[in-house]
């Protein structure tokens, strides 16, 4: 949305751009790792919201997966985790490198 505004400021008629086929909460993924990864850093609150958005949308992901996508540590998200009890706590997670593991 902000690249757009800018081209449409500079008078640009196109601009690079990656499209992706997934659903709304992956895009959301997508869209967190990238902002984590260049740009202007994300604050600690849009971290941590991101990281509670997250978990409630991939729960299947370990703490440390949704840490390095949101730029928060795994502890602190395993707090997160912890305060929002409400969700239901799966048997086993998938972790940065892809591997299944199961939740002690």
């Amino acid at each position: 949305m902000h690249r757009v505004l800018a081209a449409i400021l500079k008078g640009r008629e196109t601009i690079g751009a990656v499209l992706v086929d997934v659903s709304r909460d992956d895009a959301f993924l997508l869209a967190v790792e990238s902002n984590t990864q260049h740009g202007l850093p994300l604050s600690q609150a849009d971290r941590r919201a991101a990281a509670t958005r997250l978990i409630a949308s991939h729960s299947h992901m370990s703490d440390r997966a949704i840490a390095r996508a949101s730029g928060l540590g795994a502890k602190s998200v395993a707090a997160i985790r912890r305060s929002n009890a409400s969700e239901p706590q799966l048997n086993a997670r998938i972790g940065k490198d892809g591997r299944v593991r199961p939740v002690d």
